[in-house]
């Protein structure tokens, strides 16, 4: 159960990242706004204090309920991502 609330915390720290390099970066698409450098997920780690393998797991999760599209180094952050995020805080 602290494990899940842990891994909770680090999910959205890592939406918080996403969330804010496309409010600074992103450009306004059709279905949301695109990060053309994204970071590694190294970097995304380093900044929230976290594995690398945490932030993979997160991002794949985003992936899967379709908040976030991968597209090579690019990121598609799709609106309800965004919602959700903003929900959240």
């Amino acid at each position: 159960m602290i494990g899940n609330l842990a891994l909770l915390d680090v999910y959205a720290r890592v939406a918080r990242i996403i969330r804010d390099l496309a409010q600074k970066q992103g450009e306004p698409v059709d279905g949301g706004l695109l990060i053309k450098e994204r970071p590694t997920q190294q970097e995304i780690a380093g900044l929230i204090g976290t594995s690398r393998e945490t932030v993979s797991r997160a991002l794949n999760d985003f992936t899967r309920r379709g908040l976030l599209e991968m597209q090579g180094k690019k990121i598609l952050v799709r609106w309800g991502f965004l919602q959700k995020v903003e929900d959240a805080a």
